[in-house]
Order: C-alpha cells, then sequence, then structure tokens
C-alpha cells in the first residue's frame, strides 16, 4: 500500500468510526506529537477517536493536498460533523461544524510510527458556540 493510500486509509478509520481498524494502520509504538496526554500506540487514538464519534454524528472527512517525500506525508483534511454528544466541557449542540487542519505522518514498513499536526481549534469551539465557556473557565493554579 503506498504512503497516501495508508493516510487515506487513516482518515476513513475517523469517517466510518471504525475504531479498531487503527490497529492495523498504526505502528505498536505509534505516538501523536499533537497529543502528549494521549496513551502511545494504537491504544491512545483508538480511545480519543472513541469519544470523538460518541459526541459527533455524519461524521465526512475531506482531504485537501498530500505531499509525499520519502517516509512522510504531509496532508490537508477536513472534517465535518454533527455535534450530537458531549465533548469534554462542551454540551451537545446539533450544529454542523468543520474541523480543519494540517497533518505530517511519518510511515515505517507500511504502519504510521509517527503523527504531528495543526489544527484551527479556536474557529472549532466558536462554531460550537463554546468560546465564552472557555473565556469564562478559571486559569490554571
Amino acid at each position: 500500500m503506498s504512503h497516501k493510500a495508508l493516510i487515506q486509509r487513516y482518515l476513513d478509520c475517523w469517517q466510518s468510526g471504525a475504531v479498531a481498524d487503527f490497529a492495523a494502520i498504526l505502528a505498536p509504538d505509534f505516538i501523536d506529537h499533537s497529543h502528549p496526554d494521549w496513551k502511545p500506540g494504537p491504544a491512545g487514538l483508538q480511545a480519543n477517536a472513541a469519544a470523538f464519534q460518541r459526541a459527533f454524528s455524519d461524521v465526512r472527512c475531506v482531504v485537501g493536498q498530500m505531499i509525499e517525500e520519502g517516509d512522510r506525508v504531509a496532508f490537508q483534511a477536513e472534517i465535518q460533523a454533527t455535534h450530537t454528544g458531549r465533548f469534554g466541557p462542551f454540551a451537545p449542540t446539533d450544529k454542523r461544524v468543520t474541523y480543519g487542519g494540517i497533518e505530517i505522518a511519518r510511515i515505517v514498513d507500511g504502519r504510521i510510527v509517527e503523527l504531528w499536526g495543526a489544527a484551527n481549534l479556536l474557529d472549532w469551539v466558536q462554531q460550537l458556540g463554546a468560546q465564552r465557556q472557555l473565556l469564562a473557565a478559571p486559569p490554571d493554579a
């Protein structure tokens, strides 16, 4: 499988909610550098993807551009979904939201080993109508 096809399969897992399928495409020592608090390995991403699937329905992943060089693939992706369940501190809004970002994946032996990403989280929070909730939160001590 080409590196680009592997990334498409990764995004298909997010779209379909096939959380268990991440185990076949992520290396046992997979780490998502964008989420250092997640447990390493496929289990960490699976747990967080399952939480996302419980909070959002009608998920659609749209790939913009993909650039492959050596063992890395950079890709632009957008996730569109309906916010139908609680997600962290955010109560369901039933709003259709769009979450976009750019990711870089390192691939070894046909599996994603590392992932780095940047996303427009402020825009996403504003779509959820939750910016007041965040601004009212007390600062960390």
